[in-house]
């Protein structure tokens, strides 16, 4: 038990939402990011090619 959920057992209250981090989330993650910052410089040229 951790101090956030001995925290919320003092309050009164019960955790129900699991936090932990599994590889596949952490994949997804940053899988996201990246594609994120390297989707960013095509913005420009892609907008221009929509406008001409």
């Amino acid at each position: 038990m951790d101090s956030g959920e001995k925290r919320l057992n003092e309050l009164g209250y019960k955790q129900e939402l699991r936090r932990e981090m599994t590889l596949l989330k952490s994949l997804a993650i940053t899988f996201s990011t990246v594609t994120m910052f390297a989707g960013i410089p095509l913005y420009g040229p892609s907008l221009l090619n929509l406008l001409a």
